[in-house]
């Protein structure tokens, strides 16, 4: 909705009503959270607000744990709408607009009556859009409720340090504030906050700079809709690379090198951008070899899709990222791990050896079934829960204690 002098005076006025109904609302919160933990009852879980692929399958998974979970999206690209479910905002005009109106307090008080944990971005939760934004983690501590944080990606990567650390690829290199959503000051107050004030920052990925709050846990994936298609045998191998955004993931190199190759090996380049999930599970099978990432130094979903159908897969992986996840890993990820480097070479190997293309895929679905699995992902997270919903400390190393005291590796 467009910002008026007239709807913001009713937005200022219904945040004095929600202060007005704060201290009701704080009794409440602290006697429905003493009840529970008097009577055992199980906490329930929302996350919010990004209808994007990661958090709908945070929720998922927390359901495969046997959690009460649900998500709020305020909205969603089309891109991810075939995996979309629960609250989308922008799918309902006169509830969007009654939650604009009422500067998202209507949507917050809600929510506080009914969740125990609230899980979300960096970039913010339910209040991410309210004049009363940096002050949610505050309200949600007050209110004796568990603050999850997850690192969604763009949301918490502060490009100015990511390039102090001074490796020559990384996800930063292409990147200004104009390919980004926020700007770098925002984002870092956000990761400040977030620190501060959450129970546990749940990261993964590349994000090695998130501090001792942080817990790094593989990225959960529905695989159901991917199903395994060993590639065919090809005179001319089709190497494939989906992006949505170019400079996040050495696009220009992996363009510039497989146009080059092209000149002496029998290859053709598939380049897939803006497709939606639906899209993707008809055109990856028609890859032979899929390059995903050649400068951030570790994988993610698309990655993922690409080993659950069996491809081989290229993808910058960084040894010092390596060590966060070896505690599931193992140092055996089935993904041949490329910069601009040695693109050139890993490719040529690939494209000459059938036998490792077939082995790499065969690999790939077994990894990608038993480490990024809902079950799987969700057992990692109920850990954090039941330390955290128990009032216990939780940091790496207890986490990795646990995990191996569980055998659920």
């Amino acid at each position: 909705m467009r910002k008026t002098a007239i709807s913001q005076l009713i937005r200022y006025f219904f945040d004095v009503i929600f202060f007005i109904l704060f201290p009701v609302i704080l009794i409440f919160s602290w006697v429905r959270f003493w009840l529970k933990k008097i009577l055992r009852l199980s906490p329930s879980v929302i996350v919010s607000p990004l209808g994007e692929l990661l958090p709908f399958n945070n929720v998922k998974a927390l359901r495969a744990a046997g959690y009460k979970a649900d998500n709020i999206a305020f909205t969603c690209p089309r891109y991810f709408r075939s995996a979309s479910f629960g609250l989308i905002l922008e799918d309902h005009f006169y509830l969007r607009m009654l939650i604009y109106l009422t500067d998202y307090t209507f949507l917050f008080l809600w929510a506080v009556v009914k969740y125990d944990f609230f899980e979300f971005a960096f970039s913010g939760g339910i209040l991410k859009n309210s004049h009363l934004r940096k002050i949610e983690l505050v309200l949600l501590k007050i209110l004796a409720k568990k603050i999850v944080v997850y690192g969604h990606g763009a949301d918490c990567k502060i490009l100015s340090d990511i390039r102090k650390m001074g490796f020559k690829y990384n996800t930063a290199m292409d990147r200004t504030e104009k390919t980004e959503s926020q700007t770098e000051k925002v984002i870092r107050a956000n990761v400040e906050r977030a620190k501060k004030y959450a129970d546990v920052l749940i990261v993964g990925g590349d994000l090695i700079h998130l501090g001792k709050k942080g817990v790094f846990l593989p990225i959960p994936a529905d695989l159901s809709p991917w199903r395994y298609s060993p590639a065919k045998d090809h005179k001319i191998i089709t190497i494939m690379h989906s992006t949505n955004h170019r400079s996040h993931k050495g696009s220009r190199f992996i363009i510039d090198i497989v146009e080059k190759l092209k000149r002496r090996l029998p290859i053709r380049f598939m380049l897939l951008e803006g497709k939606t999930l639906v899209d993707c599970q008809k055109l990856y099978p028609l890859a032979d070899i899929i390059i995903t990432d050649v400068i951030t130094g570790w994988h993610g979903n698309t990655s993922i899709e690409a080993m659950a159908i069996g491809r081989p897969v290229i993808t910058y992986l960084r040894p010092d990222i390596m060590e966060f996840h070896s505690y599931y890993a193992q140092g055996r990820v089935p993904i041949v791990s490329a910069n601009p480097d040695d693109l050139a070479k890993k490719i040529e190997v690939l494209v000459k050896n059938k036998k490792l293309r077939v082995a790499l895929g065969q690999k790939g679905r077994k990894y990608a079934l038993k480490f990024h699995s809902l079950a799987f992902v969700g057992a990692l997270r109920k850990i954090l829960y039941e330390y955290i919903w128990d009032g216990k400390k939780i940091n790496q190393r207890i986490f990795e204690r646990e995990v191996k005291k569980r055998k659920l590796i």
